[in-house]
């Protein structure tokens, strides 16, 4: 609802849920005041009387003031911020006679510079932005004044071309091609102007297809795959088919507000039905899954989350500042953490309470551009950042002063890395900025090489080189090691995995539901892995080969809340939990588990560094380097000592007579271990976020044994046919170890974050 004054301002607007926002006005009706539903008042003042409907002053919600001035033309000249506080800043502009920007000067009085063209039939056009280092990039156009031509600015350092990237159009000023150093694309359009057709890099094109009332209906792409979309009369989309034939619909009320969102399972099970409910401002009051779990919503007159309630009674809160930042949130615990900002609206402090109601508060402190200069945590530690004038990160101190230098090239690009211990690594892009080299102190170095789409092709590195492989999709196809380990992996049409093909000829597959849920892994000898899930899809049940059951319960709130393995109905292992309203652990009962062994039980008193680094402790003691990585530790009289290569990854320990070393691509996966001589040699699955291990062999390339994997690992499948089963726990830890009729072979046991504390059996296990 809206009310009006006599000269028509609009003076107040009442929302469906009853908030009001009231405005007030001068003689030519420009606002002055509004209110908004919390109270909250911004002022406006208008006192140039040259200009006087261009605002000169402004007084938000919370108090802070800006302020704007403006030249003969009316353009803004100076914009003042924070007003009458320690941090007032200002930026600058000045115009040439078009009112166009010539110089941009920011709160630190760092210049980028913007020239245009002035000759006929040109002028006005940018031909270059320069920024406050200096580094220019240029543009070209046609004769229809299309920008047609950006060059980068790369050629502005000595010995660094620069690149260009160029474009062209079609009749109706639509983008046509896109031709960069390496890669050309090519859009086409129907006769509206929807975008038809898109070819990529590597020639692979993908096409669009339209309704009368211009909604996308197909997307059809390489290897016969086709997205469809429906629509009702109003153009809201109801449907959709992904490649695998699989329908996701959706509703909506009368306001527009999607009301539910339906996953067809096809006789799988019954439909996913997630549904909203929404006020009338469309806010979502609650939400419930397909199980029926729900989590209410509420809202602050201006439509801001003040609560949010799961069934288990349990309650989040929040309070929020005239300004609509957050304030103050409250956990379903109780625990409480305030949020301080300073008087340019940056985050200067977040205070939390110790388990005694103590306040521990960490500071940020940002240059007047809003770069964050300064961290100090609760108990005074500091971490210190500088920047350049283009706003990149050039230093970085920690608590002992220990400073990493970064350097640039004139598009941003990282090129080098000097570290705390000396350390000068450099790395090369190519023409579209994609990592080409890496160079270390040691004269060795890491290559990369890209097809048209910025898929990595092949690495090159101090243990060989690796290859990938491409489908139409972009999905990758095949990987080959530096130690000639080849791996292949397969999709179906929605993009699921279902083959994956380890050395040798061996495949593993797998089937997955309507819902994309992964249904079954199946090994080289037809020994099938179950997966069942609940109605939240949450997994609930899996199968092993041998027999092995394995079942998850869970909470109304949807937490787990016990685990268990069974074999013909009698427990393997079982595990139980209580949690507090955040869900955290506050019990964990174990049955069939391998007790922890805890050497010199008791209280341990402890020492940190200026860094927060453990120094010394009732067990021993500590050393570090200046990057941080622990570099001897002596415990209990044992000393071990630990190296580490250019990129702080741990390279070497040694414990007494007993030397490991550990060897990574280029990548920085681990690829082979050794231990007094003898290697150990992985491959990984590359196409996961999270390289898996699926092969270990020894320095002569002969395969010990492959692994399976699902969401966790499966299986090892020994060389000599052995198998055994690995059973997890909540968090992934290897608990225990079966065989094929279900016999346990090895058990495992782990401190409460995860640290090994004991083990039965002797099966080689790297997991």
């Amino acid at each position: 609802a809206y009310t009006y004054d006599t000269n028509q301002n609009r003076t107040s607007i009442k929302d469906r849920n009853g908030n009001t926002v009231r405005f007030e006005y001068d003689s030519r009706g420009n606002v002055l005041k509004t209110t908004a539903p919390d109270g909250g008042v911004t002022t406006v003042e208008y006192g140039d009387g040259r200009f006087p409907d261009l605002p000169t002053r402004k007084t938000d919600g919370a108090g802070l003031v800006a302020e704007w001035q403006y030249d003969t033309r009316g353009n803004i000249v100076v914009e003042r911020r924070a007003v009458g506080t320690s941090l007032q800043c200002q930026k600058a502009w000045s115009y040439n006679a078009w009112g166009q920007v010539l110089t941009e000067t920011n709160e630190l009085g760092h210049v980028t510079t913007y020239q245009y063209a002035t000759n006929s039939g040109r002028a006005g056009l940018l031909l270059s932005v320069t920024d406050a280092e200096g580094h220019p990039t240029r543009y070209d156009y046609d004769i229809l004044w299309r920008r047609t031509k950006v060059t980068d600015a790369r050629g502005s350092s000595m010995g660094d071309p620069s690149y260009t990237t160029s474009y062209s159009y079609d009749n109706g000023d639509r983008l046509t091609n896109v031709v960069g150093p390496i890669t050309t694309r090519t859009y086409g359009y129907d006769s509206v102007g929807n975008r038809t057709l898109v070819r990529d890099g590597n020639g692979n094109v993908r096409t669009y297809e339209y309704d009368q009332n211009n909604n996308l209906r197909f997307i059809r792409e390489p290897l016969d795959r086709t997205t469809e979309y429906g629509y009702d009369a109003l153009n809201r989309k109801i449907s959709t088919v992904d490649p695998n034939g699989h329908q996701t619909s959706y509703a909506y009320d009368a306001l527009d507000n999607l009301t539910s969102v339906t996953r067809r399972m096809y006789g799988e099970g019954p439909d996913l039905v997630v549904t909203y409910a929404r006020d009338a401002h469309g806010n979502t009051l609650a939400e419930t899954d397909a199980s029926g779990r729900r989590m209410r919503y509420a809202y602050d007159a201006m439509h801001r989350k003040v609560a949010q309630t799961n069934d288990l009674g349990h309650v989040w809160r929040w309070q929020y500042d005239k300004l609509g930042r957050i304030t103050n949130s409250v956990d379903a615990t109780g625990q409480s953490v305030r949020n301080g900002y300073d008087a340019l609206g940056r985050l200067s402090a977040v205070t939390t309470f110790d388990d005694f109601g103590q306040p521990q508060i960490t500071r940020y402190d940002y240059d007047l551009t809003g770069n964050l200069t300064r961290i100090t945590d609760a108990g005074g530690r500091k971490t210190e950042k500088a920047y350049n004038q283009a706003g990149w990160l050039i230093v970085q101190r920690d608590g002992l002063t220990n400073e990493h230098h970064y350097a640039y090239d004139a598009v941003g690009n990282q090129t080098s890395i000097l570290d705390a211990n000396g350390s000068l690594v450099t790395t090369v892009y190519d023409q579209e900025n994609r990592l080409k080299e890496i160079h270390y102190p040691d004269t060795s170095r890491v290559t990369f090489a890209y097809d048209a789409n910025g898929n990595r092709l092949n690495m090159a590195d101090a243990t060989g080189m690796t290859t990938y492989g491409y489908d139409a999709l972009d999905r990758l196809t095949n990987t080959v090691d530096s130690f000639g380990g080849h791996v292949g992996y397969g999709y179906d049409l929605a993009g699921n995995r279902i083959t994956l093909a380890y050395p040798g000829g061996s495949v593993a597959t797998n089937t997955y539901d309507a819902a994309d849920r992964l249904r079954s892994v199946t090994d080289w000898q037809g020994r099938a892995t179950g997966y069942d899930y609940d109605s939240a899809g949450r997994l609930a049940r899996m199968l092993y080969p041998n027999g092995i059951e394995h079942n998850r319960s869970y909470d109304s709130a949807g937490r787990l809340s016990a685990m268990d393995y069974r074999l013909a109905g009698t427990n393997v292992i079982t595990y139980a939990w209580t949690r507090d309203a955040e869900g955290n652990p506050l019990t964990q009962t174990e049955d069939g588990t391998l007790p922890p062994t805890i050497s010199n039980p008791g209280q341990v008193s402890s020492q940190y560094d200026a860094d927060n680094r453990l120094r010394s402790s009732t067990e021993g003691t500590y050393l570090y380097d200046r990057n941080g990585n622990l570099t001897n530790r002596l415990v209990n009289g044992t000393n071990t000592a630990f190296a580490y290569d250019f990129e702080d990854r741990l390279i070497r320990h040694t414990t007494g007579g007993n030397v490991v070393q550990h060897v990574y691509d280029g990548g920085g996966y681990r690829i082979a271990r050794v231990e007094n001589g003898a290697t150990n040699r992985y491959l990984l699955d590359r196409g996961r976020s999270m390289s898996h291990v699926l092969c270990e062999a020894d320095g002569s390339g002969n395969t010990s044994a492959r692994y399976l994997h699902g969401p966790q690992i499966i299986a090892r499948l020994g060389a000599d046919g052995s198998v055994r089963y690995l059973l997890t726990d909540a968090i992934g830890n290897v608990a225990v170890l079966v065989d094929e009729s279900g016999n346990i072979t090895d058990r495992y046991s782990y401190l409460p974050f995860g640290e090994p504390a004991g083990q039965e059996g002797n099966t080689a296990n790297p997991f």
